[in-house]
């Protein structure tokens, strides 16, 4: 289904909230929707690995990586097992890898940047909090929205034309 987050904004201002931190896009979907998951995990990616190996049809995996820069949540091998498990996209408040790859994979990938480097894996990590970014706060339920503009959170699924 096709859809603008400025026509979201719009249609329903009292109740969305929008993200005052300007995103890049890595995967090759730039417009993705669904109830959000939520991880967070600090210099290690084991626990981003675990719930992408689970379904995620109609989800949007949040990751908090405390605003780590030098290493990456996301690399081509994570960015498969979420497509391959039917995820909506993932949204990273945090770093990528392997550009190059990921932007020809069929995904919705939001995140501040890339980097060379990947995580430790030491299985540490929280599944189900809330993630605050971007003046907004992401929580496990509620529902996200992302296109070319910008992206949106909203407690309730909102109706797509």
């Amino acid at each position: 289904k096709m859809f603008s987050t400025p026509d979201l904004k719009d249609k329903y201002q009292k109740k969305v909230f929008q993200g005052f931190e300007s995103m890049k896009s890595f995967g090759n979907i730039d417009s993705f929707f669904g109830q959000i998951k939520t991880v967070t995990c600090h210099d290690d990616n084991s626990k981003v690995k675990e719930i992408l190996g689970t379904s995620g049809k109609g989800k949007v995996l949040v990751i908090n990586s405390n605003s780590v820069t030098h290493a990456a949540m996301i690399g081509d091998e994570i960015a498969q097992r979420a497509i391959d498990n039917e995820w909506s996209g993932v949204f990273i408040a945090g770093y990528v890898r392997d550009a190059e790859l990921i932007k020809q994979m069929n995904l919705g990938i939001l995140a501040l940047g890339s980097t060379t480097t990947k995580t430790n894996k030491n299985n540490k990590g929280f599944f189900g909090e809330d993630v605050i970014f971007g003046g907004v706060i992401l929580s496990e339920g509620s529902w996200f929205y992302a296109d070319k503009n910008g992206w949106l959170v909203s407690k309730d699924r909102l109706e797509i034309d």
